[in-house]
C-alpha cells in the first residue's frame, strides 16, 4: 500500500499544524490493478465502509476496524483505499484477490482489521488480520482417514483417496450395498458417485462386495435438464432452464422420509421467469410452493429440498 498525492499533502498540512490525519472510511474495489500513487479513487469500488474503531499497537502500528455486512457481494477485492472525513484517498493497496460472499442459507457479517505501518510516510504496509475471516491462512487441512494430501491455506491444496487404507474404510461402520461416494468433476460440471462394489472392482480388479450395477450408479449422477412442467422423482437432480418461460415443477407425490431432489437454475432469468416448486400434496418450508425468484449473483441459484417425513426442507 502506499501513500496517495493528496495523502502526502494532507500529511504536510497536518505536519505543519500540528493536527492529526483521521481514516473515516475505508474502501473497496474489484480492479485487479497495481496502485501508481496519483489515485484520488479507487477505479472500480463496489464498498465503502465506515471506520467502526481505530488504535495503535504496542509496535506501533495504526490499525481500522470495519464490517462487511452479509449482504454485501459477491465480490472478488483487489483494490482497497483508506479515506478521511473530506473524502481525500490517503492511502491505497492492493490486496490478493479477496472473497467476499453472500451465503442466503448462513447469513454472516465479517469483521476486518487493517494494520498500517508508517515510516515518516514514505512506505506504508497493509496487513488484513485474517483471524477476522471465513477461514483464517493459519487454518490447515489434515489428511487423514483414507486421505492424502491437504496443508495449510497459503495456497490451493488437493487431497486424494489413499487406496492403500481401503482396508481400514471396510472395517468400520459402513453398509457395503448402499455407502456411496459422490465427488464433483469440475471438468464435467456433473456429480459423479461410487459405491464400495464399483470401488473394489477399480482398484482391486474384483468384486468382493455386495453388487450394484454401475450403470444405476452412473444414472444416480446425471442431471436431468428440463424447461417446462416436469414432475420429479426421488432422488433427481434437476437442471432448470427458464430462458423460455417460468414453469412449475412438481415434488414426488408420495415421498418417504430422507428422500430428496437438487435443483439447480442453469439459464435463464429468474427474476423474470420464476421457477415455482409445488409441493404435490406436501408442504415445502411450510407453504404448499415455493418459488425461485432472486438471482445470487452470477452463481446458477441451487437448492437441496429434503422430505422430513411431515414436509419438504431445505437442506
Amino acid at each position: 500500500m502506499i501513500i496517495t498525492n493528496a495523502g502526502r499533502n494532507a500529511v504536510a498540512a497536518a505536519l505543519a499544524n500540528n493536527t492529526p490525519i483521521t481514516v473515516t472510511e475505508i474502501a473497496f474495489g474489484t480492479a485487479d490493478r497495481f496502485p501508481t500513487g496519483g489515485e484520488s479513487a479507487l477505479t472500480s469500488e463496489v464498498l465503502r465502509k465506515a471506520v467502526l474503531t481505530h488504535g495503535v499497537t504496542e509496535d506501533g502500528k495504526s490499525f481500522f476496524d470495519a464490517r462487511l455486512e452479509a449482504e454485501d457481494g459477491p465480490f472478488v477485492l483487489y483494490e482497497i483505499g483508506l479515506f478521511d472525513a473530506a473524502g481525500t484517498l490517503l492511502f491505497i493497496g492492493r490486496i490478493e484477490g479477496f472473497n467476499k460472499l453472500v451465503m442466503l442459507d448462513q447469513p454472516v457479517t465479517l469483521d476486518m482489521r487493517v494494520y498500517v505501518l508508517t515510516s515518516q510516510f514514505q512506505n506504508v504496509v497493509v496487513q488484513i488480520d485474517t483471524s477476522f475471516a471465513f477461514v483464517p491462512a493459519a487454518r490447515t487441512i489434515t489428511a487423514s482417514g483414507g486421505l492424502s494430501g491437504g496443508g495449510d491455506l497459503s495456497q490451493d491444496r488437493e487431497l486424494s483417496l489413499d487406496f492403500g487404507s481401503l482396508d481400514l474404510a471396510v472395517a468400520g461402520a459402513v453398509d457395503l450395498t448402499e455407502d456411496t461416494l459422490v465427488l464433483y468433476d469440475a471438468s464435467e460440471q456433473a456429480f459423479r458417485a461410487l459405491n464400495m462394489d464399483v470401488l473394489a472392482q477399480a482398484t482391486l480388479g474384483t468384486a468382493h462386495f455386495a453388487t450394484a450395477a454401475a450403470e444405476e450408479i452412473a444414472g444416480k449422477a446425471r442431471w436431468l435438464l428440463k424447461s417446462a412442467a416436469y414432475t420429479a422423482s426421488p432422488g433427481d437432480r434437476v437442471a432448470a432452464d427458464v430462458s423460455g418461460s417460468a414453469w412449475q415443477l412438481d415434488l414426488p407425490a408420495a415421498p418417504e422420509a430422507g428422500d430428496s431432489v437438487i435443483i439447480s437454475v442453469v439459464d435463464g432469468d429468474v427474476t423474470t421467469n420464476n421457477l415455482t416448486i409445488d409441493g404435490n400434496g406436501a408442504t415445502v418450508m411450510g407453504d404448499a410452493t415455493l418459488a425461485i425468484d432472486t438471482a445470487i449473483g452470477s452463481v446458477p441459484a441451487t437448492i437441496l429440498l429434503v422430505f422430513t417425513g411431515s414436509e419438504w426442507r431445505i437442506a
